[in-house]
Protein backbone atom coordinates (compact mmCIF):
# COMPACT_ATOMS: atom_id res chain seq x y z
CA UNK A 1 0.00 0.00 0.00
CA UNK A 2 2.61 2.53 0.53
CA UNK A 3 4.10 2.12 -2.42
CA UNK A 4 1.04 2.34 -4.29
CA UNK A 5 0.99 5.96 -2.56
CA UNK A 6 4.49 6.80 -3.94
CA UNK A 7 3.69 5.92 -7.43
CA UNK A 8 0.22 8.15 -7.12
CA UNK A 9 2.04 11.35 -5.78
CA UNK A 10 4.55 10.96 -8.19
CA UNK A 11 2.28 10.81 -11.18
CA UNK A 12 0.38 13.94 -9.58
CA UNK A 13 3.64 15.85 -9.15
CA UNK A 14 4.73 15.17 -13.12
CA UNK A 15 1.00 15.95 -14.27
CA UNK A 16 0.71 19.40 -12.07
CA UNK A 17 4.50 20.44 -13.48
CA UNK A 18 3.19 19.64 -16.86
CA UNK A 19 -0.20 21.66 -16.26
CA UNK A 20 2.16 25.12 -14.98
CA UNK A 21 4.96 24.45 -17.57
CA UNK A 22 2.35 25.92 -20.13
CA UNK A 23 2.13 28.68 -17.93
CA UNK A 24 5.27 29.46 -17.64
CA UNK A 25 7.40 31.87 -20.49
CA UNK A 26 10.67 30.02 -19.58
CA UNK A 27 12.89 31.92 -21.98
CA UNK A 28 11.40 35.37 -20.89
CA UNK A 29 10.51 36.04 -24.49
CA UNK A 30 7.11 37.17 -23.16
CA UNK A 31 5.28 34.18 -24.62
CA UNK A 32 4.28 30.99 -22.01
CA UNK A 33 5.21 27.71 -23.09
CA UNK A 34 1.52 27.45 -24.49
CA UNK A 35 2.36 29.73 -27.30
CA UNK A 36 6.14 29.58 -27.81
CA UNK A 37 7.42 26.97 -30.10
CA UNK A 38 10.87 27.07 -28.57
CA UNK A 39 10.63 28.19 -25.07
CA UNK A 40 14.14 27.83 -24.68
CA UNK A 41 14.92 30.53 -27.08
CA UNK A 42 14.27 33.88 -26.78
CA UNK A 43 15.00 34.87 -30.37
CA UNK A 44 12.06 32.24 -31.28
CA UNK A 45 8.72 33.48 -30.92
CA UNK A 46 5.17 34.44 -32.64
CA UNK A 47 5.91 37.40 -34.27
CA UNK A 48 9.56 37.06 -34.28
CA UNK A 49 11.98 38.40 -37.51
CA UNK A 50 12.73 35.15 -39.61
CA UNK A 51 16.59 34.85 -39.80
CA UNK A 52 18.09 32.37 -42.10
CA UNK A 53 19.09 29.71 -39.83
CA UNK A 54 17.15 26.47 -40.95
CA UNK A 55 14.57 27.45 -37.98
CA UNK A 56 10.83 28.85 -37.92
CA UNK A 57 11.37 31.73 -35.57
CA UNK A 58 8.24 33.21 -36.11
CA UNK A 59 6.38 29.98 -34.92
CA UNK A 60 4.50 30.17 -38.21
CA UNK A 61 4.81 27.21 -40.41
CA UNK A 62 2.34 28.38 -42.94
CA UNK A 63 4.97 31.30 -43.27
CA UNK A 64 8.30 29.94 -43.30
CA UNK A 65 8.70 28.90 -46.78
CA UNK A 66 7.85 32.12 -47.68
CA UNK A 67 9.85 33.87 -44.91
CA UNK A 68 13.06 31.77 -44.36
CA UNK A 69 13.08 29.43 -46.98
CA UNK A 70 12.97 25.41 -47.24
CA UNK A 71 15.81 23.46 -48.95
CA UNK A 72 14.02 22.67 -51.56
CA UNK A 73 16.90 21.04 -53.49
CA UNK A 74 18.21 18.86 -50.48
CA UNK A 75 21.64 20.76 -51.11
CA UNK A 76 22.32 21.66 -47.06
CA UNK A 77 21.58 25.30 -47.94
CA UNK A 78 18.35 26.85 -47.05
CA UNK A 79 16.54 29.06 -49.94
CA UNK A 80 17.23 31.88 -48.21
CA UNK A 81 21.17 31.65 -49.03
CA UNK A 82 21.04 29.34 -52.11
CA UNK A 83 21.10 31.36 -55.49
CA UNK A 84 19.34 28.49 -57.29
CA UNK A 85 17.25 26.08 -54.84
CA UNK A 86 16.19 24.31 -57.49
CA UNK A 87 19.81 22.99 -58.25
CA UNK A 88 21.60 20.62 -56.08
CA UNK A 89 24.89 21.55 -57.62
CA UNK A 90 24.02 25.37 -57.19
CA UNK A 91 24.71 26.60 -53.11
CA UNK A 92 27.39 28.81 -51.44
CA UNK A 93 31.43 26.80 -51.83
CA UNK A 94 29.43 24.76 -54.27
CA UNK A 95 32.41 23.46 -57.33
CA UNK A 96 32.08 24.30 -60.75
CA UNK A 97 30.15 22.63 -63.77
CA UNK A 98 29.68 25.32 -66.08
CA UNK A 99 31.82 28.17 -67.04
CA UNK A 100 28.58 30.11 -67.62
CA UNK A 101 27.15 29.61 -64.35
CA UNK A 102 27.67 30.93 -61.33
CA UNK A 103 27.42 27.09 -59.05
CA UNK A 104 28.95 28.65 -55.96
CA UNK A 105 26.57 31.56 -55.45
CA UNK A 106 29.23 34.43 -55.30
CA UNK A 107 27.39 36.21 -57.72
CA UNK A 108 29.85 35.62 -60.78
CA UNK A 109 29.99 32.58 -63.73
CA UNK A 110 33.00 30.31 -62.30
CA UNK A 111 34.63 30.32 -65.99
CA UNK A 112 35.52 27.11 -65.54
CA UNK A 113 33.81 23.21 -65.99
CA UNK A 114 31.93 22.29 -69.14
CA UNK A 115 31.78 24.84 -71.80
CA UNK A 116 29.19 27.06 -72.63
CA UNK A 117 26.40 26.07 -74.99
CA UNK A 118 27.62 22.24 -74.80
CA UNK A 119 24.32 21.16 -73.41
CA UNK A 120 21.10 21.70 -71.73
CA UNK A 121 22.44 22.31 -68.06
CA UNK A 122 25.29 24.82 -69.29
CA UNK A 123 23.92 27.22 -71.62
CA UNK A 124 25.30 29.68 -73.27
CA UNK A 125 23.68 33.47 -73.63
CA UNK A 126 23.18 33.19 -76.61
CA UNK A 127 25.39 32.02 -80.13
CA UNK A 128 27.92 35.52 -80.02
CA UNK A 129 28.72 34.53 -76.49
CA UNK A 130 29.70 30.87 -77.35
CA UNK A 131 32.34 32.73 -79.82
CA UNK A 132 33.17 35.37 -77.50
CA UNK A 133 34.54 32.64 -75.12
CA UNK A 134 35.55 30.19 -77.41
CA UNK A 135 36.67 32.47 -80.63
CA UNK A 136 37.65 28.96 -82.82
CA UNK A 137 33.72 27.48 -82.03
CA UNK A 138 32.76 25.69 -85.38
CA UNK A 139 28.78 26.08 -87.01
CA UNK A 140 26.26 24.13 -85.32
CA UNK A 141 24.24 23.38 -82.61
CA UNK A 142 24.50 24.49 -78.80
CA UNK A 143 22.19 25.19 -75.92
CA UNK A 144 21.63 29.09 -75.10
CA UNK A 145 18.86 30.87 -72.99
CA UNK A 146 18.74 34.29 -73.86
CA UNK A 147 17.42 35.86 -71.08
CA UNK A 148 14.52 32.57 -70.75
CA UNK A 149 13.87 29.93 -67.84
CA UNK A 150 15.02 27.13 -69.58
CA UNK A 151 17.41 26.34 -71.69
CA UNK A 152 16.98 25.62 -75.35
CA UNK A 153 19.21 24.38 -78.46
CA UNK A 154 19.70 26.32 -81.52
CA UNK A 155 21.89 26.39 -84.64
CA UNK A 156 24.46 29.28 -84.76
CA UNK A 157 26.81 30.57 -87.37
CA UNK A 158 29.81 30.87 -86.65
CA UNK A 159 31.75 32.03 -89.32
CA UNK A 160 29.93 34.88 -91.73
CA UNK A 161 29.92 38.55 -91.44
CA UNK A 162 31.32 38.08 -87.74
CA UNK A 163 29.95 35.23 -86.64
CA UNK A 164 27.60 34.98 -83.45
CA UNK A 165 24.05 34.07 -85.28
CA UNK A 166 21.62 32.20 -84.41
CA UNK A 167 19.67 30.76 -87.38
CA UNK A 168 16.08 30.31 -87.51
CA UNK A 169 13.21 29.55 -90.02
CA UNK A 170 9.86 30.30 -90.47
CA UNK A 171 7.43 27.07 -89.48
CA UNK A 172 6.41 27.22 -93.00
CA UNK A 173 6.79 24.57 -95.82
CA UNK A 174 8.53 27.00 -98.53
CA UNK A 175 9.28 29.82 -95.73
CA UNK A 176 6.80 32.46 -97.79
CA UNK A 177 3.35 33.51 -96.69
CA UNK A 178 1.30 33.82 -99.50
CA UNK A 179 -2.35 35.62 -100.00
CA UNK A 180 -4.22 35.63 -103.10
CA UNK A 181 -7.42 37.12 -104.24
CA UNK A 182 -8.48 33.57 -105.93
CA UNK A 183 -6.49 31.01 -107.59
CA UNK A 184 -7.09 32.89 -110.71
CA UNK A 185 -6.32 36.09 -110.10
CA UNK A 186 -2.72 34.96 -107.58
CA UNK A 187 -0.07 37.06 -105.78
CA UNK A 188 2.26 36.40 -109.08
CA UNK A 189 0.13 38.48 -111.98
CA UNK A 190 3.03 40.80 -112.71
CA UNK A 191 5.59 39.83 -115.94
CA UNK A 192 8.51 39.37 -113.43
CA UNK A 193 9.38 36.82 -111.13
CA UNK A 194 7.47 37.46 -108.01
CA UNK A 195 10.10 35.53 -105.95
CA UNK A 196 12.93 36.79 -106.86
CA UNK A 197 14.12 38.27 -103.65
CA UNK A 198 13.33 34.62 -102.04
CA UNK A 199 16.30 33.26 -102.57
CA UNK A 200 16.76 29.82 -104.23
CA UNK A 201 13.29 29.87 -104.96
CA UNK A 202 11.26 30.64 -108.19
CA UNK A 203 7.44 31.75 -108.12
CA UNK A 204 5.80 28.69 -109.33
CA UNK A 205 7.75 26.98 -106.36
CA UNK A 206 5.83 28.58 -103.62
CA UNK A 207 2.43 27.72 -102.72
CA UNK A 208 -0.63 29.38 -101.51
CA UNK A 209 -1.22 30.05 -97.81
CA UNK A 210 -4.56 31.93 -97.86
CA UNK A 211 -7.10 32.31 -100.51
CA UNK A 212 -9.19 35.77 -100.14
CA UNK A 213 -12.13 34.13 -102.14
CA UNK A 214 -12.26 38.31 -103.69
CA UNK A 215 -11.29 41.07 -100.96
CA UNK A 216 -10.76 40.39 -97.56
CA UNK A 217 -7.86 40.89 -94.61
CA UNK A 218 -5.79 37.70 -94.16
CA UNK A 219 -3.34 36.43 -91.01
CA UNK A 220 -1.13 34.00 -90.25
CA UNK A 221 0.80 33.35 -86.78
CA UNK A 222 4.31 33.08 -87.20
CA UNK A 223 6.36 30.64 -85.58
CA UNK A 224 9.56 29.61 -86.13
CA UNK A 225 11.74 26.46 -86.04
CA UNK A 226 15.92 25.54 -85.77
CA UNK A 227 16.81 24.27 -88.74
CA UNK A 228 19.08 21.90 -87.73
CA UNK A 229 16.21 19.95 -85.56
CA UNK A 230 13.28 21.09 -87.08
CA UNK A 231 11.92 21.65 -83.51
CA UNK A 232 9.96 24.39 -83.27
CA UNK A 233 10.68 26.58 -80.69
CA UNK A 234 7.92 27.45 -78.09
CA UNK A 235 5.89 30.67 -77.30
CA UNK A 236 8.70 31.67 -73.79
CA UNK A 237 11.78 30.85 -76.09
CA UNK A 238 10.76 32.92 -79.18
CA UNK A 239 9.93 35.49 -76.12
CA UNK A 240 13.13 35.51 -74.97
CA UNK A 241 15.16 35.66 -78.42
CA UNK A 242 12.68 38.61 -79.45
CA UNK A 243 13.53 40.37 -76.33
CA UNK A 244 17.34 39.50 -76.76
CA UNK A 245 18.20 39.97 -80.61
CA UNK A 246 18.59 43.20 -82.20
CA UNK A 247 20.30 42.50 -85.44
CA UNK A 248 18.96 40.97 -89.25
CA UNK A 249 22.12 38.90 -90.84
CA UNK A 250 22.48 41.41 -94.05
CA UNK A 251 22.05 38.76 -96.40
CA UNK A 252 18.83 37.78 -94.50
CA UNK A 253 16.39 40.30 -95.47
CA UNK A 254 13.11 40.74 -94.34
CA UNK A 255 10.59 40.72 -97.71
CA UNK A 256 7.09 41.96 -98.24
CA UNK A 257 6.00 41.86 -101.68
CA UNK A 258 2.61 43.49 -103.17
CA UNK A 259 1.37 42.23 -106.98
CA UNK A 260 -1.49 43.73 -108.88
CA UNK A 261 -2.05 46.98 -106.68
CA UNK A 262 -3.95 48.87 -109.09
CA UNK A 263 -2.89 51.87 -107.81
CA UNK A 264 -4.16 51.80 -104.71
CA UNK A 265 -3.28 52.76 -100.85
CA UNK A 266 -5.24 50.61 -98.60
CA UNK A 267 -3.72 51.90 -95.53
CA UNK A 268 -4.73 55.98 -96.46
CA UNK A 269 -7.89 55.28 -98.62
CA UNK A 270 -8.93 51.82 -97.07
CA UNK A 271 -11.22 51.05 -99.46
CA UNK A 272 -8.55 48.84 -102.02
CA UNK A 273 -5.45 48.03 -102.48
CA UNK A 274 -2.89 45.40 -100.39
CA UNK A 275 -0.87 45.79 -97.95
CA UNK A 276 1.17 43.78 -95.28
CA UNK A 277 1.75 44.36 -91.83
CA UNK A 278 3.56 42.65 -89.16
CA UNK A 279 2.16 41.92 -85.48
CA UNK A 280 4.27 42.98 -82.66
CA UNK A 281 4.50 41.18 -79.27
CA UNK A 282 3.24 44.40 -78.42
CA UNK A 283 0.34 44.25 -79.71
CA UNK A 284 1.32 46.50 -82.39
CA UNK A 285 1.39 46.56 -85.95
CA UNK A 286 3.76 47.88 -88.62
CA UNK A 287 3.19 48.36 -92.08
CA UNK A 288 5.84 46.70 -94.13
CA UNK A 289 4.45 48.43 -97.47
CA UNK A 290 4.05 52.05 -98.09
CA UNK A 291 3.28 53.71 -101.29
CA UNK A 292 1.43 52.17 -104.07
CA UNK A 293 1.77 49.65 -106.94
CA UNK A 294 0.51 49.26 -110.47
CA UNK A 295 -1.67 47.42 -112.49
CA UNK A 296 -0.69 43.90 -113.63
CA UNK A 297 -3.33 42.75 -115.91
CA UNK A 298 -7.52 42.29 -116.07
CA UNK A 299 -8.87 39.77 -117.76
CA UNK A 300 -5.65 38.71 -118.96
CA UNK A 301 -2.50 38.87 -117.24
CA UNK A 302 0.15 39.61 -116.98
CA UNK A 303 0.30 43.09 -118.61
CA UNK A 304 3.58 43.31 -120.49
CA UNK A 305 6.66 44.73 -118.68
CA UNK A 306 4.16 44.88 -115.31
CA UNK A 307 6.40 44.95 -111.80
CA UNK A 308 5.77 43.22 -108.29
CA UNK A 309 6.42 45.76 -105.95
CA UNK A 310 8.99 44.34 -103.66
CA UNK A 311 9.88 46.09 -100.04
CA UNK A 312 13.07 44.93 -98.38
CA UNK A 313 13.80 45.50 -94.64
CA UNK A 314 17.14 45.21 -92.59
CA UNK A 315 18.20 46.00 -89.16
CA UNK A 316 20.60 48.56 -90.68
CA UNK A 317 18.72 51.19 -92.22
CA UNK A 318 21.69 51.53 -95.27
CA UNK A 319 20.87 48.43 -96.52
CA UNK A 320 16.55 48.74 -96.49
CA UNK A 321 15.34 48.94 -100.49
CA UNK A 322 12.55 48.54 -102.46
CA UNK A 323 12.28 47.35 -105.82
CA UNK A 324 10.01 46.77 -109.08
CA UNK A 325 6.66 48.53 -108.78
CA UNK A 326 6.03 51.06 -105.52
CA UNK A 327 5.58 54.34 -106.25
CA UNK A 328 9.08 54.92 -104.08
CA UNK A 329 12.65 55.25 -105.24
CA UNK A 330 14.21 54.64 -101.85
CA UNK A 331 13.39 53.15 -98.18
CA UNK A 332 14.15 55.15 -95.20
CA UNK A 333 13.26 52.52 -92.78
CA UNK A 334 15.03 49.35 -90.55
CA UNK A 335 13.68 46.88 -88.30
CA UNK A 336 14.14 47.67 -84.40
CA UNK A 337 14.36 45.48 -81.57
CA UNK A 338 11.08 43.42 -81.13
CA UNK A 339 10.09 43.56 -84.63
CA UNK A 340 13.22 41.61 -86.41
CA UNK A 341 10.68 37.94 -84.87
CA UNK A 342 7.01 39.18 -85.41
CA UNK A 343 3.97 36.88 -83.90
CA UNK A 344 2.12 37.53 -86.93
CA UNK A 345 1.34 38.54 -90.45
CA UNK A 346 -1.33 40.71 -91.43
CA UNK A 347 -2.37 40.62 -95.38
CA UNK A 348 -4.91 42.98 -96.85
CA UNK A 349 -6.02 41.87 -100.41
CA UNK A 350 -8.63 44.74 -101.16
CA UNK A 351 -7.85 44.53 -104.98
CA UNK A 352 -7.05 41.48 -107.33
CA UNK A 353 -3.74 39.99 -107.11
CA UNK A 354 -1.63 39.54 -103.67
CA UNK A 355 1.02 39.48 -101.43
CA UNK A 356 3.78 37.96 -100.07
CA UNK A 357 5.81 37.68 -96.45
CA UNK A 358 8.96 36.01 -95.70
CA UNK A 359 12.92 36.26 -95.41
CA UNK A 360 15.43 36.60 -98.24
CA UNK A 361 16.93 33.28 -96.93
CA UNK A 362 14.61 30.58 -96.17
CA UNK A 363 17.03 29.78 -93.32
CA UNK A 364 17.73 33.52 -92.03
CA UNK A 365 20.09 34.54 -88.87
CA UNK A 366 19.74 37.19 -85.85
CA UNK A 367 21.82 37.92 -83.24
Amino acid sequence: MPRRTTISATLATLLLLAACSSLVDADGDGYRGELDCDDQRADRHPGADEVCNGLDDDCDPQTWAADEGWDIDADGAPDCIDCDDEAPNRYPGAEAFCESIDADCDGEPDGSGAEAGSSASCPALDCADVLARHPGAADGSYFINAGSARAFEVSCDMSTEGGGWIQLQLDDNDGVIVASSTLANPWLKCDDDAARFYQGLSEDEISEDRVAAGHSAQEAALRYRNPDTGEVLGDAETGALRRHISELHPQSRMVATIGDNDGGNWQEGGGGGLEVYIALADGRWRLLTPGSGGDCGGGSWPSAGSETGFYLWSSDPARSDVAGDTSLTSADWQLERGEILPTAVHMMVFTGGGVSFGFEQQTFAVR
